[in-house]
């Protein structure tokens, strides 16, 4: 080998090992950057996991061959799920799907993960999770098929969204405007009926009174004024549900209440029933009109008698309770405050959702034909919703039912004034001005009146009333009017006489009275307010106490 090709030799491995070194360098380098891409990738998929596992939705992935990847800690507390690991295959035994009803079970094609893997695109489908042993929960889901680069299918994933207390206060709302919608219908209702039996009743007692005894009219029309009077009865009902009832409030206790209740039920519980009473010592008081609520434990107490056809235990309960911003913000048209609370359970039969959901409607009943009207509950709802109270039940099937009724507690010991009309000579010689835009109540008020000894004027709206006080040269003694009538209602006709005759007394009389326009009147005095339909005798004495009355 000469020389020259010595050199060159000795260059060409010199170039070969630099360039060795070279390419070894530059693996290095490539191995770092592996590295650090790697641990870059691993720092992400551990931060995403960490995110995906402290946010409040529920998470759930799978595969493309439908096996689960990933239950976050969200969805993991929704299942009822230690937070162990379990198999994958022995999820199911700690928890129930069902459908948005809460009772018709999910089968595998129902199951949103599933539906997504399929290719179907979830948008909020309301589901239900019951762990066993822990509380059900109403879930919305949302969920589609994972794909990659390429479009191919690996898997699925569901987001989803606890809305139990969110659809429980939407739907106390919804029943709350529904309830209200009916109360507006019933109230109407019964006002309409209340006109049509006062002229009834009225009429059919004054032909009583003029008939001899033995004639063969008198049973036909006591049978008729015998069914006004029970008419009259289902409209009170209506009213009680509607909350336009006429009440008198007073302050008392509700254990007082349920004292008086005890006794009623003494009579009327079968043996079978073992009756519990735990009353609590120095309860609050409340302001409200005890035959009103007395009808409410009763209505209670008895719907829970029924229920228990085998036997069983009925427990009544008092108790002072204060309500804060937490619970209330689960309970629609409540605030926080303090409140008595009384608590009726049963251990019957229990009543499934749908039942539930309806059984403050008039009308709607369970029991046989003939064994209930459907008024009981309804009756319960208006008359605590009328005094500012809020009632809730909780049920299960084959378990039983409680049911709580929320009253504001209040401080002060007065009482407001109850009506206590006098039985003395109905008679009278004053002057009476009588308002009505039905003319059959009318008619029947002026007569019944004018055989009192009275002098009658008469109108049938509030403006005509002005015109007929204007015209009249004496003073008029008393303004008998009906509170809702076409065009100027009877509070606004009211003022206008006593802003020109201020001696004036006004007794109003209504099929129903609207709050704002009757009952704050009445609130204020009971006795100036007479409820249709009214006997013969009952407007003589009203009337009558009211002009013998303190001005």
């Amino acid at each position: 080998m000469s020389h020259e090709e010595g050199l060159a030799r000795g260059q060409l491995l010199e170039a070969l090992a630099a360039a060795r070194r070279e390419a070894a360098h530059w693996r290095s380098v490539a191995d770092e950057e592996r590295k650090l891409r790697e641990a870059k990738l691993l720092e992400d998929k551990e931060f995403l996991l960490a995110v995906l596992e402290n946010i409040s939705n529920g998470i759930v992935a799978c595969d493309a061959e439908g096996v689960l990847t990933l239950f976050n800690r969200a969805t993991r507390e929704f299942h009822g799920l230690p937070e162990a690991p379990i198999p994958a295959d022995r999820w199911a035994e700690h928890y129930d799907l069902y459908l948005a009803d809460g009772e018709t079970p999910m089968t595998q094609k129902d199951i949103p993960l599933f539906r997504a893997l399929q290719g179907e695109t979830i948008e909020n489908t309301e589901m239900v999770i019951a762990p066993k042993g822990g509380k059900a929960r109403t879930l919305l889901a949302s969920g589609r098929a994972l794909r990659n680069a390429e479009g191919a299918k690996i898997g699925a994933v569901v987001s989803m969204n606890d809305v139990t207390e969110s659809k429980a206060i939407r739907e106390q709302l919804n029943q709350a405007m529904k309830m209200e919608a009916i109360g507006r219908l019933a109230g109407g209702v019964a006002h309409d009926f209340n006109n049509l039996l006062t002229v009834i009743l009225g009429y059919g007692e004054l032909v009583l009174g003029e008939l001899p005894p033995g004639h063969p009219h008198m049973q036909p029309i006591t049978h008729m004024t015998t069914a006004a009077v029970h008419a009259a009865s289902l409209t009170q009902q209506l009213l009680a549900f509607s909350r336009q009832q006429m009440i008198s409030p007073e302050v008392t206790s509700l254990n007082d209440v349920v004292d008086q209740a005890c006794k009623l039920l003494s009579r009327i519980l079968r043996e079978d029933i073992d009756l519990q009473v735990v009353l609590a010592p120095s309860l609050g008081r409340v302001l409200v009109d005890p035959s009103q609520v007395l009808q409410v434990v009763m209505n209670l107490a008895v719907n829970a008698r029924d229920s228990m056809a085998q036997g069983g235990n009925l427990k009544l309960e008092t108790a002072d309770v204060v309500l804060d911003e937490d619970y209330v913000a689960t309970q629609a048209e409540l605030t926080p405050g303090a409140y008595v609370t009384l608590a009726v359970s049963d251990n019957g039969t229990g009543m499934s959702e749908a039942t539930r959901s309806r059984i403050f409607e008039p009308f709607f009943t369970t029991k046989p034909k003939g064994q209930g009207t459907g008024f009981g509950l309804a009756t319960v709802y208006g008359v605590v919703k009328q005094n500012r109270g809020h009632v809730s039940v909780e049920s299960e099937l084959g378990v039983g039912t409680t049911f709580r009724v929320y009253l504001p507690r209040v401080e002060d010991p007065c009482e407001l004034p109850r009506d206590d009309p006098s039985d003395s000579d109905l008679g009278g010689g004053e002057v009476v001005l009588v308002v009505e835009d039905e003319d059959g109540v009318r008619d029947l008020v002026m007569e019944i009146l004018r055989n009192q000894g009275y002098t009658v004027l008469s109108a049938a709206s509030g403006e005509e009333a002005l015109e007929v006080a204007r015209a009249h040269g004496r003073a008029i003694d008393l303004l008998l009017s009906d509170v809702v009538m076409t065009g100027m209602n009877g509070h606004d006709l009211a003022r206008q006489i006593k802003a020109v005759r201020p001696e004036t007394r006004v007794l109003y009389m209504s099929g129903y009275a609207r709050s704002g326009i009757a009952q704050d009147s009445v609130l204020q005095d009971p006795a100036s307010f007479v409820a249709k339909p009214f006997s013969v005798r009952e407007l003589s004495q009203r009337v009558r106490a009211f002009l013998d009355g303190p001005t």
